[in-house]
């Protein structure tokens, strides 16, 4: 797959040479990737130096001082720095919601019984909802799915957890500097008995955040441009019913 992307890239006259020296680079350093990984009870080891882990450490340093941050990746994080503007909760999909993993929960059990999904928002008070991560975790099996509806879940539980994701970090200040500190490495999420799981998601939401990022100023600058092409299109046309009402006073009286 590498060398047919190799190949396009040269062969395509919209890249010049030091473009295609560029595309080269890039594909290695795919192959070089740093990794990290995390999970709801890591330990607080510096970056790159956890298990499996690859990457100069100094690269991280923003990272490192940012503290419980592989904790902070977990979907059951619930933030609980002081002074942070989420307050330890999100809004998603009109409801409040404790960490991603209970909004995740409760989009599935919704799919069969609504009331016991409720009990996963903050808003129904209920013990599941008020509850830490791990509470919403335990209580994964409330509603058992039929197959027609498992088989519904496989098919779109993969968009809803980046809808989730991407509304957590948007309104979690302190989650957000954790993932851009993270760079451009792979994030990988331990599992039961060690099994890991690549987060492309949250990588996903990483890339997306700075692209919006990015383009803030310059949506501005198109909204300053409009607003100043508006403001011109009302002096002229004010202009003209001026210049209107003075011909017409000139045909009147003259």
């Amino acid at each position: 797959m590498v060398s047919i992307e190799l190949y396009i890239y040269q062969c395509s006259p919209l890249f010049s040479i030091s473009d295609q020296v560029t595309g080269r680079e890039k594909l290695q350093n795919i192959a070089q990737m740093d990794k990290l990984y995390f999970f709801c009870r890591s330990a607080n080891k510096p970056p790159g130096e956890g298990a499996n882990e690859t990457g100069n450490p100094d690269n991280y340093s923003a990272l490192a001082v940012l503290g419980e941050w592989r904790k902070t990746l977990s979907n059951l994080h619930v933030c609980s720095i002081t002074g942070c503007r989420c307050g330890g909760e999100y809004t998603w999909s009109g409801y409040r919601w404790r960490s991603i993993e209970h909004a995740f929960q409760a989009m599935k059990a919704g799919l069969q019984d609504n009331d016991k999904a409720f009990n996963f928002t903050l808003d129904s008070g209920h013990f599941i909802g008020k509850g830490d991560g791990a509470t919403a975790q335990n209580h994964r099996n409330v509603v058992v799915l039929t197959q027609e509806n498992n088989n519904l879940w496989a098919a779109k539980s993969s968009s809803i957890m980046h809808d989730i994701t991407r509304a957590k970090y948007a309104q979690c200040p302190n989650a957000a500097a954790v993932l851009d500190a993270t760079l451009d490495a792979e994030l990988w999420h331990v599992g039961s008995r060690g099994r890991s799981h690549r987060f492309e998601h949250l990588e996903s939401v990483r890339s997306r955040t700075r692209a919006a990022a990015k383009c803030a100023p310059v949506r501005s600058q198109v909204a300053e441009r409009a607003a100043r092409a508006a403001t011109r299109a009302t002096l002229n046309a004010e202009k003209e019913e001026e210049n209107d009402d003075d011909e017409s006073f000139y045909v009147q009286y003259h």
